[in-house]
């Protein structure tokens, strides 16, 4: 059977039910799950545990307290770690798989079929419990240096800091037969096979395949591997990517742009905001935007700012989102001067007046552009001195203190 968390913090359950163990428990409250071969257990994000499904050993009867952080499900016992680094075990315990070690510097624990494994703070793994395959013969790579571990149901995996894997126990089907490449960022071992995820975002599978649960997908938008006892799942990214803007872009008000998006994943409805005090305070864009169609239209408001930022949210699920990572412009130009389009008076101004001013006026025909005096069809003094006064008064309308008149 499989379980799932989701963003809103409820459950989800699907596959064989004969123990209700996929009848989850109502709720927001949940922050993580584990299944076993057929109970199940959740984290509550209050620190307390629940359990369900098959209690033949008592390994749904989840002890009380609210000092727990994380949970591990085996063939018919179950682990939790608390908050102080102390393990907790209950259910089947006929290998000693439930009487769990002493200490509190663990950060991580794993059941198997009938054996446990745990991380220490240090980097090593221990391991008790059943060890007819050598499930927990932890070889000497894994005595420091690891970052994750996962249990199958004979075999373990643990993964190194440096991305490799070493795994040892039932290697009959290939289970333990890890790629050499490296470069891993996450692990997970199920019944008879292997799991591990790349940094570059797939999956690759090893061990036995009858059921094809090593042909993973060939999606690079994964972010979590997880194997059942003869399936596998992938948790794949959801979510919004804006391709522009981009950051840096300057936009005149009133023009149009585009905003554009990837989107992965069951997103509907996106809304998109804008900002133009750097994230302070967001409008929706107008029209609103309708749909996922991955990109709009926007026409660009009626503003003078260069802290903008455009944003992208999920109406179902306000998480999933993305935003522009570096500021854009957008002005209203009001300089009747600005003689280059770029709503500022500098140098480029002063250029273009000297470029006119160099030509025959005669040559040239009525009204001039740089002629801002008089309107006399000649670039004169005069239109310099116009210029230099309005350089002077207000050169440039993103500084605050600036006013648009002389």
């Amino acid at each position: 059977h499989s379980l799932a968390l989701r963003l809103d913090g409820t459950l989800a359950g699907w596959g064989k039910n004969n123990q209700y163990q996929i009848t989850v428990p109502a709720g927001t409250d949940f922050q993580a799950v584990a299944a076993g071969y057929e109970h199940s257990l959740a984290l509550k994000k209050n620190g307390s545990l629940a359990g369900w499904g098959n209690n033949q050993y008592s390994q749904a009867n989840v002890p009380s307290g609210n000092d727990y952080q994380a949970i591990a499900a085996g063939g018919y016992h179950s682990l939790a770690l608390r908050l102080n680094g102390s393990l907790a075990g209950w259910g089947r315990d006929t290998n000693g798989q439930a009487t769990v070690p002493a200490g509190n510097d663990y950060t991580a624990v794993a059941a198997g079929w009938a054996h446990s494994i745990a991380l220490k703070t240090n980097g090593s793994v221990v391991g008790w419990g059943y060890n007819g395959q050598g499930e927990i013969d932890i070889p000497p790579e894994a005595a420091s240096g690891i970052r994750a571990i996962s249990a199958g149901s004979h075999h373990n995996l643990a993964l190194t800091q440096t991305g490799q894997i070493i795994a040892w126990g039932n290697n009959q089907q290939g289970q333990c037969d890890v790629p050499a490449e490296g470069g891993f960022v996450a692990i997970a071992a199920g019944g008879y096979h292997s799991l591990a995820l790349q940094a570059d975002g797939t999956i690759i599978g090893w061990g036995q395949n009858a059921n094809q649960q090593c042909e993973t997908p060939s999606h690079d938008d994964f972010v979590l591997p997880a194997a059942g006892y003869f399936h596998s799942l992938g948790l794949r990214l959801i979510g919004l990517s804006l391709i522009e803007p981009a950051g840096g872009e300057t936009f005149q008000a009133g023009q149009e742009t585009s905003i554009r998006w990837r989107s992965r994943g069951a997103v509907g409805q996106v809304r998109i905001e804008y900002s133009t005090n750097e994230g302070v305070s967001y409008q929706t864009v107008l029209p609103a935007n309708e749909g996922n169609p991955l990109r709009y239209t926007w026409q660009i408001p009626p503003v003078t700012s260069d802290l903008c930022l455009v944003r992208l949210r999920s109406e179902l699920e306000t998480q999933i989102g993305h935003e522009t990572t570096a500021t854009f412009t957008i002005y209203q130009c009001l300089l009747s001067y600005d003689l280059t389009g770029d709503c500022r008076i500098d140098l480029l101004d002063l250029d273009r007046m000297a470029e006119s001013w160099l030509q025959e006026d005669a040559a040239n025909p009525c009204p001039l552009p740089a002629d801002l005096a008089g309107n006399d069809c000649l670039v004169n003094l005069a239109d310099l001195a116009a210029l230099a006064g309005y350089w002077l008064a207000c050169g440039n309308p993103f500084d605050p203190t600036c006013t648009t008149s002389r």
